[in-house]
C-alpha cells in the first residue's frame, strides 16, 4: 500500500470536523456570554451613575441648604427646577421655610432690640431713682 498523505488528512478532517465544530460553537457561546457579562456591568455602571446623579445629588444639596439654614443663612438657593420631581416639591417647602425663618428672625432681632432700648431706659430710670433725682 502505498502512503498517502490526502487520505490521512482527510480521515483526520473528518475525524475532528465534529469536535472542530463543538469548539467553534462554544468559543462562540463563551464569547456571547462574555459579552453578556460586559453588558450587564456596563449597563449596572450607567444605571448606578445615573442613580447617584438622581438621587443622591439632590439629597446632598438639600442637606446642605438644611445646614446653611441652621447656621443662620437664609439667603442660598438651590436650582430645584432641574432635579426631579419629589425633590422639586421638597426645595419649594424648603424655600418657604426659610423665607418664614428669615421673616421670623428679623422680627425676633426687631424685636430684641425694642426690648433692649426699654431695658436701657427703665435701668438709667432706676440709677436715677437710687440717685434721688427722676430723669424722663
Amino acid at each position: 500500500m502505498q502512503w498517502r498523505p490526502r487520505l490521512l488528512i482527510t480521515i483526520v478532517l473528518a475525524n475532528t470536523l465534529p469536535l472542530t465544530l463543538f469548539i467553534i460553537l462554544m468559543t462562540q457561546t463563551h464569547q456571547a456570554l462574555w459579552i453578556s457579562i460586559v453588558g450587564t456591568l456596563l449597563l449596572a455602571t450607567i444605571l448606578s451613575w445615573a442613580l447617584y446623579y438622581n438621587f443622591s445629588r439632590p439629597i446632598q444639596n438639600i442637606s446642605d441648604e438644611i445646614e446653611d439654614m441652621v447656621d443662620g443663612n437664609f439667603q442660598r438657593t438651590i436650582k430645584f427646577e432641574k432635579m426631579p420631581q419629589p425633590f422639586r416639591l421638597i426645595g419649594d417647602s424648603l424655600k418657604v421655610i426659610s423665607n418664614k425663618l428669615q421673616e421670623f428672625t428679623s422680627r425676633t432681632q426687631a424685636e430684641t432690640e425694642v426690648i433692649s432700648a426699654e431695658a436701657n431706659r427703665l435701668r438709667m430710670i432706676l440709677n436715677s431713682i437710687n440717685d434721688g433725682v427722676l430723669a424722663l
